[in-house]
């Protein structure tokens, strides 16, 4: 869901950013064939950029590290009430976004086929004259003059040799350059972007440029002074359908203006200047760092003691991406290695092994394809507050839980319902990693909880791979996250 508001939001910058160098730019100069080409450019653009993705290096970055490192199993209380996910009220206002989204996508999609279906009437109903590329069609004053695809609907009334001529060559224009597709594309992009106000004005700056060119085309074949008397007195009063061109538009002092306009060295060398625009645009919004992978420096061994092995093999087969290790280790040795090394891996499992003796078993891996650049600028952990769009599951949270409950019932069994909550954090691979039991002590701890911390520890593991990956802006980070899993009696 929030891919999708992330996705409308970048779109929507990408369109402001184009408009903005056209209105300032390109607008007032006599390049009216490349404004053509980048208006219609600057709505594709729009839409496609944000969904495209231009690695610069094909390896995957390391696997963040944290500020921390987490027990399993831990300790939690017992709890008979079942919660709601948190972010249900989140959801629930998402989905009503969405659902006024689409309410407002049919209504624009209605109203498009509508005035297509209008208009495809009134070429069936019409009598047509004389032959040539083009079909015309005389309104006798009931219609005006306009053009769509290859027909021309022409008012012939009040009008003398001369005024019909230049109002022909100016529709001929209209057809022969094929502008009906590009007010189709306008059109259909106005559909999907029917909240964006820029979406109208590129409609309106398309359908003017139009005119700036079936202008230049028929003032060829008559004299300047002509042809614009003919315009003014041919200003139109009403229309007939958004989809049509018809002769007289609107900003009629705009295009005598620039009929009157010759071609300068401006002119020429301006539309230059939107391939930086472009360049820097999918830099912005397309483009991101995976550097060159780097060797990781082991400090244990790759296997483990029978106590540990099993949940070795757990880790190993959940995520084969990943290289694992294990080592025996004291508190100071501990706390060395998280002081200087812990930037190098991730500790995935930490055990007592002997509280007495100070003995600990950790678990420990790297990613295969691990980055050094990613040790300095991906190592930072961010709550759920704190990102603007959070990691969310491919098919939504209610079929994620429901599969989470489904596991983790298959892996305990408990003599009362309860919830546990399960703290983890969702990386910039889509992974789940550092799961644990949220907000307990550690110093204590039941075989029985033991068996149902495991279980649920090990039904959110499973997710791993499927999440959308948080962001911030577009920049892709490693969120942490809590969720419920119901332990069912019997």
């Amino acid at each position: 869901m929030i891919s999708w508001l992330n996705y409308i939001v970048e779109s929507s910058l990408v369109l402001a950013l184009l408009l903005l160098f056209y209105r300032t730019v390109l607008a007032k100069e006599k390049c009216i064939t490349y404004n053509r080409f980048y208006l219609l450019g600057a709505g594709i653009t729009s839409a496609l950029l944000p969904l495209i993705d231009f690695p610069f290096v094909s390896i995957r970055s390391v696997n963040p590290t944290l500020n921390q490192v987490y027990e399993i199993p831990a300790i939690v209380s017992q709890i008979t009430t079942f919660s709601e996910p948190r972010e249900r009220g989140f959801e629930s206002f998402l989905g009503s976004i969405a659902f006024i989204y689409v309410a407002g996508l049919v209504v624009m999609l209605v109203l498009f086929v509508i005035k297509l279906f209008r208009l495809v009437q009134l070429i069936r109903n019409a009598n047509y004259v004389g032959k040539g590329k083009y079909k015309t069609i005389l309104t006798d004053g009931k219609l005006p003059t306009f053009s769509f695809s290859n027909y021309l609907f022409l008012n012939q009334m009040n009008k003398s040799e001369s005024e019909l001529e230049a109002i022909i060559k100016h529709e001929e224009a209209h057809i022969k350059q094929r502008h009906s597709l590009d007010i189709l594309v306008a059109e259909l992009y106005k559909i999907f972007f029917w909240f964006n106000p820029l979406s109208y004005h590129l409609e309106k700056s398309i359908k003017l440029n139009h005119e700036f060119l079936a202008d230049q085309f028929a003032v060829q074949s008559t004299t300047q002074s002509t042809y614009i008397k003919t315009l003014v007195k041919q200003v139109y009063q009403s229309t007939v359908s958004p989809v049509v061109h018809y002769f007289g538009l609107h900003s009629t002092e705009r295009r005598i203006k620039m009929i009157r306009q010759n071609i300068n060295l401006s002119t020429l060398y301006k539309p230059y200047f939107s391939a930086p625009l472009f360049a820097m645009l999918v830099f912005t919004f397309s483009c991101h760092f995976q550097p060159e992978a780097i060797a990781p420096t082991p400090i244990g061994e790759t296997s483990a003691p029978e106590s540990m092995k099993n949940e070795m093999e757990f880790l190993q087969k959940t995520h084969p991406e990943r290289t694992y290790y294990f080592k025996f280790v004291s508190s100071p040795e501990l706390e060395a290695i998280k002081a200087k090394d812990y930037n190098q891996y991730t500790i995935d499992y930490l055990a007592t092994i002997d509280k007495k003796a100070d003995v600990y078993g950790m678990i420990y891996s790297f990613d295969k394809n691990r980055s050094l650049l990613n040790v300095f600028f991906s190592t930072k952990v961010y709550t759920f507050a704190q990102v603007t769009e959070i990691p969310t599951p491919w098919n939504g949270y209610e079929a994620l839980l429901e599969s989470v409950d489904r596991q983790a019932n298959t892996l305990v069994s408990v003599t009362s319902d309860k919830v546990i909550w399960v703290r983890f954090v969702v990386n910039t691979f889509g992974e789940v990693v550092h799961t644990n039991i949220a907000g307990e002590d550690y110093s204590t701890m039941t075989d029985q909880e033991a068996k149902e911390f495991g279980a649920a520890i090990r039904a959110i593991t499973a997710t791993s791979n499927q999440w959308r990956i948080g962001k911030i802006n577009t920049t892709l980070v490693n969120v942490e996250m809590e969720l419920p899993v119901r332990l069912y009696q019997n």
